[in-house]
């Protein structure tokens, strides 16, 4: 369930001091280290995940008022012969942007799917 701050603080910490002991063998200090970063990469998915939500919100209502003005631009030339189309072919995110929600979902279902 839902951690409260300070006990991710101190779940930070204690991951953090033991994947930074000196003490520790390679190969068990490479293990550690590894759950730290991903310890570290859980923290900041739900920042991620909501940021690229809001990229593709942008991005769907500028699509919807290109799509309208588009619509409008017909109605009023009618007559005319239309040129190149106003609408802009990078009109959503990015295909890089795309892969990175997609990974940030995939992320979020495997370390929160099991709480559902």
């Amino acid at each position: 369930g839902k951690v409260s701050k300070k006990k991710s603080a101190l779940l930070f910490l204690a991951r953090f001091f033991k994947a930074k002991n000196p003490l520790l063998t390679d190969m068990h200090a490479v293990k550690l280290r590894a759950e730290f970063e991903a310890f570290v990469g859980a923290c900041a998915l739900p920042q991620q995940l909501r940021q690229l939500s809001d990229m593709q919100d942008l991005a769907n209502e500028k699509k919807r008022e290109l799509l309208e003005l588009a619509k409008d631009q017909e109605e009023t030339e009618a007559e005319e012969t239309i040129g190149p189309s106003i609408i802009p072919s990078s009109h959503g995110l990015s295909p890089e942007d795309v892969q990175r929600l997609q990974d940030c979902c995939r992320s979020f279902d495997e370390i929160f799917g099991s709480l559902a």
